[in-house]
């Protein structure tokens, strides 16, 4: 992910928490250039997931680098975090799924405070493709989505992710 000077000082995390790698914007503009972006590299992990109640699908894909065969969550129906949760930092990747990132109502009211742009947060609880509402964090509370507009972008995305596994991007292959 790619972040705004702004949106790393709303972060505010330490070095052990998350690092920045600098990029070379060449075809931007000079108002985007300006904004200083840089690579985020989420290092904090924690185990969060209640895995007996969650509700996932499980998918096999293959290391490009040995050939080796691994299993990995491809996506969830309900996820569900664990009830004894205490993670040490406000922005953390979940131990039992790496895609999956968690954040603190606090970063997140942050963010949104600092008028970033380009992400949302979303109640884990209710972040599952085809539930019946979604909820998410907002600069002024809590808000909630159309589940008839989650499920056709997830539609798509779905099938823009299964094209790129056939094609063997994204570091793993079907």
């Amino acid at each position: 992910m790619f972040v705004s000077c702004r949106l790393r000082d709303a972060i505010g995390q330490p070095g052990d928490v998350v690092q920045y790698h600098p990029i070379e914007l060449r075809s931007s503009g000079r108002d985007v250039r300006a904004q200083d972006y840089c690579l985020i590299n989420i290092l904090a992990c924690h185990p969060a997931i209640d895995m007996q109640p969650a509700s996932y699908e499980m998918d096999e894909g293959t290391n490009c680098a040995t050939g080796e065969k691994f299993r990995y969550i491809d996506s969830y129906k309900q996820l569900v975090v664990r009830d004894d949760i205490s993670p040490t930092a406000e922005l953390f990747r979940v131990a039992e799924d790496l895609n999956t990132v968690l954040a603190s109502d606090a970063l997140a009211e942050r963010v949104m405070r600092a008028g970033c742009t380009g992400m949302s947060f979303e109640d884990p609880a209710t972040a599952h493709p085809y539930g019946p509402i979604s909820r998410y964090r907002t600069a002024t509370g809590v808000e909630e989505e159309d589940p008839a507009w989650r499920k056709r972008i997830w539609i798509k995305f779905r099938r823009r992710r299964a094209d790129r596994a056939q094609d063997g991007v994204g570091g793993y292959s079907g």
